[in-house]
């Protein structure tokens, strides 16, 4: 028990019974009052009692609910339901995400009912999930549970999945005999002694260290306080300092004239540069016009000598009849003309060098200026740029220093907080006023822990009185309940409780049920169906003791939509309205009418002796439309004849119509018969002439709501739904193939399975193997069945006469089977045992241990339902007849292995330690009888039935639910070894046999008998159910 659980301790109990008796009366009547009003009551009560401040006993009103529950339960018990008033609950919000709606409908209606609430399910349907679900809300709600069940196994299951809820504060009580070693450590620490030890060896020692921690919190507190104010100075002086935008800005003014230093330099350089460039191009200019010049000369020159030395060729050559010759013919000195003007140009072409060189001399000049001008610019500019940078470092460091005092004084405070990223003296402002406040909380908190510490040391003494009353979750067996000393009925002060949940309530006996009922202002009955077997004529046993009367108030609560007495048939080429239920005695009596503007419908009216008349059927001719056949019942009887196959009522609320659902799962070509206005009834065929109703629809266009269409319903319809019963009929715990095959082996498909594939789901291993025997033909298809599965003419087995004889018994003094004498010794005296079928089943261990997929699969189970067991060595473990279900070691083994008999257990245990492969398995293993595995589930089952007589018909087991219990425990599969000849001897024989009578026995033979079905080929599902050969002896 930790430190919440015990300041909630002081909360929750109760005024002193220290006083003057005057005092403990007026208590008492206070007490009585509260814990028998409603919750709306209690509240008004508190705000009363808030109000007034003191309350005297005759202001409080009479105690008379009690009165009114206690009464309840015998009305109901004798069926009377009359002045029952119908509830309807709202919607809850559950802490389990993975509830399915109707499991979540079943949360609100246990939290919500005035006074009962029956939850039913088949066996994986969610039903201890539910229970832990509503625990949990009402827990929540501030009431208190107590949990119930007629087996430690169904109330631990609840219990752990109750473990580490926040505010559930749990005891489970221990039985007559039950030690708290036999107990899982889980369990273990919820009982109340150990609740009481881990309260002086963990709670306390946890509560001292926790105030001497918030001591020293608030001593560090106070040490900071003359460093808050430190910080806030050193804040204030750095808000002082400009920031670095400030500093950026501050860097970036101007001269007065608009003008910076680095610009006026700059200004210099380029007029200096400006002024060396413009001598240049001046120079330029001038060469570039002279070598113009010398160009235009040497050019003369040339066109000049190309003439003279043309004619001087002509003279010398005496080409005589030429003009040119004439012409050299009148010039004089032609050759010394030539001869100057070569001169001539040879000067003009070194003056053209000269300016040519001297051109190129001034361009470079021009070039190396620019360059240099360049270059001072990139110097001053990053003379400037240093310049500006060390004035900025210099602003800056003064702010960085005082920055960093600033993180190092936050780093200093004594809750080690990071420097937030503003350094501001608002945000300082800011983060010492949470300071302050957080401050003020340590010191309260301390204070509390403190005083809670103190106090819990002062009343050590009372620590089990007053734990008693701050415990919301009390759970128990049955039977050990009035003897606890804590709870039960000689405890003092008597324990009251808000709710009663009470699991595996149809094996609870009506007096059982009495004796409890009276602790509890409420009460939430979680249950599986009735079985359907006949039953002996009469009782053996007398009313209050007998189980079943869950199943008797579920009939009475419950509205079953299929059984209503109206039923649709084919008839003799005609289509019949049944109106009640057939009954030999009342047909006999029958006689048909004709109407007289009708004649084609026929009346079938029972006139049994001293009984007035009564209309049992009405006949159609064959041709007429189902929809006119019901508008007609309905308007000329008054009558609804509905024929529905669903568990119950369920109401649908959408925005154009309100739905009452009267079948399992949805049709989607569902016919519309209209009934009233704005009320419509939808049905659907079957394709063999069969109709059923799926639901009733009430437009909101017409008028219609919730009130008004509930009403209408039970106006017409023999029965009245009463809010109080939930069925849970979708399974949770195997796979869709696996369920299906179970809901309809053991359920008659009670339990619909949609999106379901074929895969194996079921092995059927014969002990001994049947090869050997005549071939078998194969089957052929035949059609489909009525459940939608496969029907097939499937090869039939031999028809056994007798089985193989191969059981044995441990009483027989001169055995006659191959039982090793020291396995023999380690037997019990006494019981039946299978050597063949032992060795069968270990060799289907090893094999699946072996097998690379099942070890992946199984481990990947075991991951997910985070049930791995943490012992080392073996992983083989067996439950004795006479060990409960709580000492097994893991309460979901990958692999278990059930015998019907103590004996074959305990024999398939022996050989399994034997087996190398087995002890090694990374996995758990675990043996035992059916009974040791209720509210548990396992991978795969492997489920040994260990009969197998030579000539007689024999009962498989002490009780007929043993077997039923072990085929529904597998998620993944099961496998199951027998002789499929005394299973079929089982099946031809009615009536008791040997301990069984006759309605356990009939009970037994039907269940057998389908399971041959399966065996010859003839199931529902066929391709879900195998044969292995491997059973060889």
């Amino acid at each position: 028990m930790d430190g919440p659980r015990g300041s909630s301790m002081t909360q929750r109990e109760g005024h002193t019974t220290a006083g003057v008796s005057t005092q403990a009366g007026l208590g008492c009547v206070w007490e009585e009052l509260f814990q028998n009003a409603a919750p709306g009551r209690q509240q008004q009560l508190i705000a009363l009692a808030g109000r007034e401040g003191v309350l005297y006993a005759h202001e409080l009103p009479p105690a008379n609910n009690g009165a009114v529950k206690r009464a309840l339960l015998p009305a109901l018990l004798n069926g009377q339901i009359h002045d029952l008033p119908s509830f309807r609950s709202s919607a809850v919000e559950c802490a389990d995400g993975c509830l399915d709606e109707t499991q979540r409908e079943a949360v609100a209606r246990a939290l919500q009912t005035p006074d009962v609430c029956l939850i039913q399910g088949h066996p994986g349907s969610g039903k201890s999930r539910t229970a832990a679900e509503i625990v949990t809300r009402a827990v929540a709600r501030g009431e208190r549970v107590l949990l119930l069940g007629p087996s430690a196994s169904a109330v631990d299951c609840v219990l752990e999945r109750l473990d580490g809820r926040d505010g559930v504060c749990a005891v489970r009580c221990l039985s007559r005999g039950e030690g708290l070693l036999s107990l899982p450590s889980a369990l273990r620490r919820l009982t109340f002694e150990e609740r009481l030890r881990s309260f002086h060896e963990q709670t306390l020692p946890a509560g001292r260290q926790a105030a001497e921690e918030a001591a020293r919190r608030c001593a560090g507190r106070r040490d900071d306080e003359a460093a808050w104010a430190g910080l806030e100075d050193l804040a204030m002086r750095l808000d002082a300092l400009p920031d670095e935008k400030d500093t950026g800005a501050a860097a970036n003014e101007v001269d007065a004239d608009g003008a910076s230093s680095l610009h006026r330099e700059l200004a210099v350089c380029h007029a200096a540069r400006d002024g060396a460039q413009a001598r240049i191009d001046a120079r330029l200019a001038e060469l570039r016009a002279e070598v113009d010049k010398v160009r235009g000369a040497r050019q003369a020159a040339s066109d000049e000598i190309a003439n003279l030395t043309h004619m001087a060729e002509a003279l010398n050559a005496g080409r005589w009849w030429t003009m040119t010759w004439w012409r050299a013919r009148r010039e004089s000195g032609l050759l010394k003309r030539i001869e100057d003007l070569q001169n001539r140009q040879k000067e003009l072409t070194e003056t053209e060098d000269r300016l040519g060189r001297e051109l190129d001399e001034r361009t470079a000049e021009r070039v190396e200026g620019e360059a240099r001008l360049q270059e001072e610019v990139a110097l001053l500019e990053r003379r400037e740029m240093d310049r500006r940078q060390a004035e900025r470092a210099g602003r800056l460091s003064e702010r960085a220093v005082l920055g960093e005092q600033v993180r190092s004084a936050y780093r200093n405070l004594s809750d080690g907080v990071a420097p937030p990223d503003d350094l501001s003296a608002v945000a300082v402002r800011e983060r010492r006023a949470a300071w302050s406040r957080g401050r003020e909380q340590d010191e309260r908190e301390a204070a509390r822990t403190a005083h809670w510490v103190t106090a819990l040391e002062k009343t050590l003494a009372a620590l089990p009185e007053r734990l008693a009353r701050c415990v919301n979750v009390v759970g128990a067996v049955t039977s050990a309940l009035a003897a606890d000393p804590h709870f039960g009925d000689n405890a003092s002060p008597r324990a009251t409780f808000d709710l009663l949940v009470l699991e595996e309530s149809h094996f609870v006996t009506e007096s059982e049920f009495l004796a409890v009922a009276r602790r509890a202002r409420r009460w939430v009955l979680l249950g599986e169906p009735a079985d359907d077997a006949p039953r002996v004529q009469g009782l053996t046993r007398p009313n209050a003791l007998r189980t079943g009367f869950f199943q008797r108030l579920w009939r009475l609560l419950h509205s079953d939509p299929s059984r209503l007495p109206y039923a649709w048939v084919h008839r003799d080429d005609r289509l019949v309205c049944r109106l009640c239920p057939a009954s030999t005695d009342v047909d006999k009596w029958v006689a048909s009418e004709y109407l007289a503007d009708r004649p084609e419908i026929e009346l079938r009216i029972a006139s049994p002796p001293r009984t007035a008349p009564r209309l049992v059927e009405v006949a159609f001719p064959g041709a007429t439309p189902i929809h006119e056949a019901k508008s007609f019942i309905f308007r000329e009887l008054g009558e609804l004849p509905l024929q529905a196959h669903g568990g119950g009522f369920r109401w649908r609320e959408d925005a154009d119509r309100l739905t009452l659902d009267l079948s399992d799962g949805v049709a989607p070509d569902a016919d519309a018969v209209d009934l009233a206005e704005g009320v419509c009834e939808r049905i659907a065929g079957n394709g063999h002439g069969l109709w059923q109703t799926c639901s009733l629809e009430f437009a909101r266009a017409a008028g219609w709501t919730r009130d008004r269409a509930e009403q209408w319903v039970e106006e017409h319809l023999p029965t009245r739904d009463l809010g109080r019963t939930v069925l849970l009929n979708t399974p949770h715990r195997g796979r869709p193939a696996l369920a299906r095959f179970l809901s309809a082996l053991l359920f008659d498909g009670a339990c619909p399975v949609r999106d379901v594939d074929d895969a194996l789901a079921v092995e059927f291993v014969p002990v001994p193997s049947l090869e050997g025997e005549p071939a078998r033909r194969q089957p052929e298809p035949e059609g489909r069945d009525q459940r939608g599965g496969a029907a097939t003419a499937s090869a039939r087995l031999r028809p056994f006469r007798a089985g193989a004889g191969l059981e044995s018994d441990l009483a027989d003094p001169h055995p006659l089977d191959p039982l090793p004498a020291e396995l023999r010794a380690s037997l019990p005296c006494r019981g039946l045992i299978n050597w063949f079928e032992a060795r069968a089943i270990v060799r289907k261990l090893e094999n699946l241990v072996a097998d690379s997929e099942f070890r992946t699969a199984a481990q990947e189970w075991a991951v997910q339902s985070a049930h791995f067991s943490d012992l080392p060595g073996s992983k083989c473990s067996s439950t004795s007849c006479s060990a409960p279900a709580s000492t097994l070691v893991d309460r979901r083994p990958a692999l278990a292995v059930m015998a019907l008999y103590p004996a074959q257990a305990e024999l398939i245990r022996l050989l399994a330690a034997q087996s190398p492969a087995l002890t090694a398995a990374p996995f758990v293993v675990e043996v035992g009888t059916p009974d040791a595995f209720r509210q548990r589930e396992c991978f795969i089952a492997l489920i040994g039935l260990t009969r197998s007589h030579s000539h007689r018909a024999v009962p498989f087991g002490d009780d007929p639910s043993l077997l039923p219990i072990g085929l529904t425990r597998a998620v993944s599969r099961v496998i199951l070894f027998g002789d499929p000849g005394t299973m079929t001897r089982r099946c031809q024989w009615n009536g008791a046999v040997d301990h069984l009578d006759e309605t356990a026995g009939e009970r037994e033979r039907g269940l057998l008998a389908r399971l041959m079905a399966y065996l010859h080929g003839h199931g529902a599902y066929p391709s879900t159910f195998g044969l292995d050969e491997s059973g060889r002896l």
